[in-house]
């Protein structure tokens, strides 16, 4: 999914050294608790992927080019293969749940439990979508944090 694009005014390989030098710090921690979030990844050439080491269902890509004046940082953001698999796989699981409870034992089927369970699907997938654009505008706003005293254009 395209999260758009940064412009600085700095080389792309001022702005790919920032970000890698940013990227699997120490976490800071308060009696032995996280107080920040801990963001990882990997740099290979001018692009690179970021994310979050407890929400890691959202990895943010990035690539750096050469603009007039600076780098142009495109952004995007992806869902993992494991998060896509898991996040199916409970919304059919789900859904099994919904049609086995909607099924007439020995009474005739309620017209709620369908509702029911469609809200719950819908609750789910609902659920999932705020979760994930959290993890994606927290990711930008890393890569934007990581690169803010830098003049942008």
């Amino acid at each position: 999914m395209d999260d758009g694009e940064l412009r600085v005014s700095v080389a792309p390989d001022v702005a790919i050294r920032r970000i890698e030098g940013a990227l699997n710090q120490k976490v800071k921690r308060v009696l032995g608790l996280k107080v920040d979030r801990e963001y990882v990844g990997v740099v290979e050439g001018r692009r690179f992927e970021v994310w979050d080491r407890t929400r890691h269902a959202v990895h943010m890509l990035g690539t750096i080019s050469g603009d007039r004046g600076g780098s142009r940082i495109a952004l995007e953001s992806a869902l993992t293969r494991r998060a896509r698999f898991f996040i199916g796989l409970f919304l059919v699981v789900l859904a099994a749940l919904v049609v086995a409870m909607s099924l007439p034992a020995d009474r005739a089927p309620s017209t709620i439990t369908p509702i029911a369970g469609v809200a719950a699907v819908v609750a789910a997938i609902a659920t999932f979508y705020a979760a994930a654009r959290l993890q994606r505008s927290a990711l930008r706003r890393f890569v934007q944090r990581v690169l803010e005293d830098v003049p942008g254009r």
